[in-house]
């Protein structure tokens, strides 16, 4: 069985503890890499492979967003033509946030494997 492969970003460590103990329950998923810091997540997410990040979505006026790192981009359309110059694809990337809601530690499981089959 593949397991779904889990970044931690940007969490005081001891959320990020709590979440890394409850993923280490599951036999489905791992924790591939944690990122301290939003400097570089998606770039950690890249190298880590990972298919899930979980991210510290910050309140506070006076501190960065992680996630305007991708929405700022809005409904952002990339078209990639081939070397060829004779075929290409168009690909739609659209931010789309779901409210969760309140977190237990079933329903953070429950998200992240949701989350993994909509990326397949």
């Amino acid at each position: 069985m593949t397991k779904i492969r889990i970044l931690l970003a940007s969490m005081p460590t001891m959320l990020t503890d709590i979440i890394d103990d409850l993923v280490s329950e599951q036999s489905d998923m791992l924790v591939v890499a944690k990122a301290p810091t939003t400097d570089d997540w998606i770039g950690a997410a890249r190298r880590a492979a990972a298919d899930v990040v979980i991210v510290r979505k910050s309140h506070s006026r006076q501190s960065v967003d992680p996630i305007s790192d991708v929405t700022a981009l809005g409904r952002l359309r990339i078209l990639a033509i081939d070397d060829g110059g004779r075929t290409g694809s168009l690909y739609r990337l659209h931010p789309e946030r779901v409210a969760l809601g309140e977190l237990s530690g079933e329903r953070l499981v429950a998200a992240v494997r949701a989350a993994a089959r909509e990326a397949d």
